[in-house]
């Protein structure tokens, strides 16, 4: 089977300079590759690459570049699929999804002066998301995403009862309230297919999210839940700043112990918040405070059933990679690593890749 030749990028969603935000691998595929390249060739490849999740954007023959009237371009539709370390594949992916569309924007509209554009992109289970690119007031690119809202409803007793055990072992050094009471404010579940495996954790303003130290393999008892979010109105100098509330975000169950920048939490997140704040409709800046650090600006749309996310995105690496497909006692994938050893500073194999110009995995 002939080589693949796979262009890929590497781009920190949600962050105005590299090594900060959330890192996401984005891969390019045409109709060809994206039926030569299976899910589980796919799966080696976000293993390998070991980014917190690896976006793979399909081009199809339908794919277009047009102008509209008002001079904006839409670019799409493409498809968008991605995939974690681990080979989990996401219903829905947040940060993925600004990653591959500043990729997409930065491929097909390369310009210095922001050119508007929108891109639209083909889901297996969360429709198609509509993302557009224009500048702030302060004339900073922004990616702005419209996601669909996600539905909470108050865990049950027993549950809650679990949340609270689960994060007092996780937080050991987590403080009682004033009064003596939990600082577990409130306990939330996701409803529905995309967001049915999320809980949101409201915690005292008194405590300080960003310092916690968390052991989140502690939280791997809460499944089948898996994205569990820490949330509060943040100190008196972030409240002071500007900031609506904060937030970390774990997901042990998939393999990624701290998401540096969950889009997908923000879309219960933000209906929680806007609900709290009485702020439907209105833009909320908001911090998720991980090590890493992102900030967004964000939006609960009047009716409730779509989220807005905004933020900027930088582009770390360009780069190609040649895979190929053979049959022998076992299908093999030849991943060619002759660019790696520079472009990702979370891959086990960085060092390695200095001598090795191409790594073989079964799959």
């Amino acid at each position: 089977m002939p080589r693949l030749e796979l262009e890929y990028v590497v781009v920190d969603a949600f962050a105005s300079e590299t090594f900060r935000g959330n890192p996401a691998a984005v891969v390019f595929l045409d109709e060809h590759s994206s039926a030569v390249l299976k899910d589980e060739q796919r799966k080696v490849l976000a293993q390998e690459f070991n980014q917190p999740v690896t976006a793979f954007i399909t081009q199809f023959q339908t794919s277009v570049v047009s102008a509209s009237v008002s001079g904006e371009t839409t670019l799409g539709p493409f498809g968008i699929q991605w995939i974690t370390p681990s080979g989990e594949e996401l219903r829905l992916c947040g940060h993925g999804t600004l990653a591959a569309s500043h990729a997409l924007f930065d491929k097909f509209l390369p310009t210095d002066d922001a050119e508007r554009g929108t891109v639209k992109l083909q889901t297996k289970h969360s429709g198609e998301l509509v993302v557009r690119r224009d500048s702030d007031e302060g004339g900073r690119v922004q990616i702005r995403m419209t996601l669909p809202a996600g539905d909470l409803q108050p865990a049950p007793e027993d549950l809650e009862a679990r949340v609270k055990q689960a994060v007092g072992e996780a937080i050991p050094a987590l403080p009682a309230a004033a009064d003596g009471r939990s600082v577990v404010k409130a306990v939330r579940v996701g409803v529905g297919l995309t967001y049915g495996t999320y809980v949101l954790v409201e915690v005292d303003d008194s405590v300080d999210i960003a310092s916690m130290q968390v052991d989140s393999k502690a939280l791997l008892q809460l499944a089948p839940f898996h994205n569990v979010s820490i949330t509060n109105a943040g100190g008196e100098q972030l409240k002071a700043s500007g900031v609506s509330f904060v937030s970390r975000v774990f997901i042990p169950l998939v393999g990624i112990d701290e998401d540096h920048v969950c889009g997908s939490a923000h879309c219960l997140l933000v209906p929680y918040w806007a609900g709290k704040l009485n702020a439907q409709g209105k833009n909320l800046q908001v911090k998720q405070v991980s090590a890493r650090g992102g900030d967004l600006e964000v939006e609960w749309v009047e009716g409730g059933s779509l989220v807005k996310l905004s933020g900027p995105a930088v582009t770390v690496k360009k780069a190609q990679r040649s895979c190929q497909s053979r049959r022998r006692s076992r299908r093999r994938l030849d991943i060619g690593l002759k660019t790696i050893a520079i472009a990702f500073p979370h891959c086990p194999l960085q060092q390695e890749t200095k001598s090795h110009e191409s790594y073989s995995a079964y799959c």
